[in-house]
C-alpha cells in the first residue's frame, strides 16, 4: 500500500511545479454501477483522494488524480459456487479497493478569485481488488491494473488569499479486460485545497 501512496504523491507533484497551481484534498461518496454494483451493491462512504492542478492558461489546468474508494457489502446466507459439484454456503463479506491514478484536464468557467463551475476528464489506470470472505474462506479475485476513464463536473472557490472549497462529481470507469469485469461509480467529493502561485 505504501508504495501507491508514493506513487501517487510523485504524480500529483510532478504536475504542479512553476505555475499557479492547485492542490485539493477530497472525502468521497460513492455509489456503484454495473459490475461494481453486481459485486457490491451498498453506497460507500469510504473514499478520499489527492488532486493537483496546474494553471496552463486563465482558464485550463493540466494534473493528476489518485483516489482511494472502497464498497464494502455483507449478504446473508448466500450460496457461492466455489467450483464445479463445489458450493458454500454462509455469510459472504464482500470489499473491493478501487485505486484510480489519472492524468487530468479541466477548463474553468468564470472570472479568477471567484466562483467557477468547471468540467474535465482523466484518462489513467485502476487499480483494483475484490475480495469475498465466506466463513474462514477468503476468495479473492485476480487482482489487475485497468485503462480507466474519470469524466468530472465540478465547483472551485476561493476563500481568503489561497485557500478554496471543492465539489466535484466524477464518474470513474474501467475498461474491462480478460481477467476482470469493467468498473463502474460514481464519485461525489468534497474538499479544501490551496493555491501556490
Amino acid at each position: 500500500m505504501k508504495k501507491y501512496i508514493i506513487i501517487a504523491l510523485v504524480l500529483v507533484a510532478s504536475t504542479t511545479i512553476n505555475a499557479q497551481s492547485l492542490w485539493n484534498l477530497t472525502y468521497d461518496m460513492s455509489v456503484p454501477l454495473g459490475a461494481t454494483k453486481d459485486f457490491a451493491d451498498k453506497a460507500s462512504f469510504r473514499g478520499f483522494g489527492i488532486d493537483g492542478r496546474q494553471f496552463i492558461d486563465k482558464n485550463i489546468t493540466i494534473g493528476g488524480a489518485w483516489n482511494w474508494n472502497v464498497f464494502y457489502e455483507r449478504r446473508e446466507q448466500q450460496y457461492y459456487d466455489v467450483a464445479e459439484n463445489v458450493t458454500m454456503h454462509g455469510d459472504q463479506f464482500r470489499t473491493g479497493n478501487y485505486m484510480p491514478f489519472m492524468f487530468n484536464s479541466h477548463y474553468y468557467f468564470g472570472e479568477d478569485g471567484g466562483f467557477r463551475p468547471y468540467i474535465g476528464t482523466g484518462v489513467g489506470t485502476i487499480w483494483k481488488e475484490e475480495i469475498m470472505q465466506v466463513g474462514s474462506v477468503t476468495i479473492q479475485n485476480d487482482n489487475a491494473w485497468q485503462f480507466g476513464l474519470s469524466p468530472e463536473i465540478g465547483l472551485y472557490l476561493p476563500i481568503g488569499n489561497s485557500g478554496f472549497m471543492f465539489w466535484n462529481v466524477k464518474y470513474t470507469y474501467g475498461i474491462a479486460t480478460g481477467q476482470l469485469d469493467a468498473t463502474s461509480y460514481l464519485n461525489f467529493g468534497v474538499g479544501f485545497g490551496w493555491e501556490n502561485f
